[in-house]
């Protein structure tokens, strides 16, 4: 069944708002409120902060910009998606999206004015997809818990695979981090990996997950024996630690996992300019590990300085993947970006992909890999395990049938993936 969700249109044109309202109200919402005075908006926010599932905000507006108000709203509680309503330049309104970010709110998405009820049909969908966020501090974990749980084996990984952009094939799974401790719910990332940090924990994490997960991966091997790659989440600040390539050679070697198969992603959330943390990326490729830039593009690593650094693999941000299809400028710059990872010997792995458009035109300009929602959600290990033997067989299947290759490797993918929706 359907999601039913409340929305609040707040804009200073009353007639935009009835309009809009009406629209929403054609494509089976719920309930469907205005306020043509972002004051009278905040103060509903402020009595009832859970109320409504979305909200959509014109940016100019008289007493409070839209940007103001989305901040005050989060700061009050709200935790429901954001869409941005705006007839500013496009490029005006995604800088203000970038910024809107910064606060840790629910951004789904904009709608440019005059907006066309495609688009709202197209932000419903999105809404509906995505839960609203929680309190970011309402479910962290004490580092008394972390600790427990590393003792006991509760830091597991879920997988999500990567694929080859030209062949459709999984070509990698990427581990990561969970908290799964018996009747309780799973802990992702954001509930414990600042604690872990702050308590130098995160490499005990990292071996105590691979420590459970690694035996399950003999699973996906192939008939001869090779399994796909791993991919390995690692903590900018994980690489102070200049044991962390010797912890990592002996975990692999207990498991018989070769180097050469696991491929560390570094993420971009923090600078990566001590000569310690670069001496330890020189180290693990010293090693045989692959190194993989994360979340490229919206981080602290230019262009420039990726020259110099050690990495076999760029993976796009999100942020450059979602509507890069009605994106010109988005689209340029990704194009700029794989040509110049191409130049350095390096592959591009665009990720976070969810619409199939978006996967055409990343098809288009050129990347090496894919990984999102679109394709699988994040699973533990033996459900992840199931769906690759299908997916596979599906993949066999259209490649082994005339009728399938004069389509594109994009469109094959998004077959599969339709028909593996929902799949457990």
């Amino acid at each position: 069944m359907r999601k039913r969700i409340r929305c609040l249109v707040v804009d200073d044109s009353e007639s935009l708002c009835r309009v809009l309202c009406s629209t929403l109200l054609d494509y089976g919402v719920a309930v469907a409120d205005f306020y043509s005075d972002p004051r009278d908006a905040l103060n509903s926010i402020v009595k009832k902060p859970h109320y409504y599932d979305a909200v959509f905000v014109d940016l100019h507006m008289d007493g409070i910009d839209g940007q103001d108000l989305i901040k005050r709203f989060h700061s009050n509680g709200y935790q429901g998606a954001i869409v941005i309503i705006s007839a500013l330049e496009k490029r005006v309104v995604d800088y203000v999206g970038d910024l809107v970010n910064q606060f840790d709110v629910n951004l789904v998405g904009t709608l440019l004015k005059p907006i066309d009820s495609d688009s709202v049909a197209f932000m419903l969908q999105r809404i509906r997809r995505k839960p609203k966020k929680e309190s970011p501090t309402s479910s962290v974990v004490p580092k008394q818990s972390l600790v427990h749980s590393i003792e006991n084996g509760h830091v597991v990984a879920y997988g999500q695979p990567k694929f080859d952009a030209k062949t459709s094939q999984i070509i990698g799974i990427e581990l990561l981090m969970r908290i799964a401790a018996p009747q309780e719910k799973v802990l992702v990332p954001r509930d414990f990996i600042s604690v872990a940090e702050d308590h130098d924990l995160l490499d005990k994490m990292l071996i105590a997950m691979l420590e459970n997960s690694l035996p399950e991966l003999s699973s996906f091997a192939d008939a001869d024996g090779s399994m796909p790659n791993l991919a390995i989440n690692l903590s900018p600040s994980q690489l102070f630690n200049d044991q962390l390539p010797d912890l990592l050679d002996d975990v692999l070697l207990r498991h018989s996992v070769a180097k050469e198969r696991v491929v560390l992603e570094v993420t971009e959330h923090q600078t990566l300019a001590d000569s310690l943390q670069l001496e330890n990326l020189s180290r693990l490729r010293i090693h045989g590990y692959r190194l993989s830039l994360d979340d490229f593009g919206v981080g602290f690593t230019s262009i420039g300085q990726l020259r110099a650094m050690p990495f076999n693999e760029v993976k796009l941000d999100r942020r450059f993947v979602h509507g890069i299809a009605q994106d010109k400028v988005m689209a340029e710059v990704a194009k700029t970006i794989c040509s110049l990872c191409h130049k350095l010997n390096m592959t591009l792995v665009a990720e976070g992909i969810e619409q199939h458009d978006d996967l055409q035109q990343l098809e288009s300009i050129g990347v090496d890999g894919y990984q999102g929602f679109l394709f699988c959600r994040p699973k533990p290990l033996e459900e992840l395990f199931r769906w690759s033997k299908i997916w596979n067989k599906r993949l066999g299947g259209y490649l082994n049938e005339p009728a399938t290759h004069a389509y594109m490797s994009s469109e094959i993918s998004s077959m599969i993936a339709s028909s593996l929706r929902g799949f457990h």
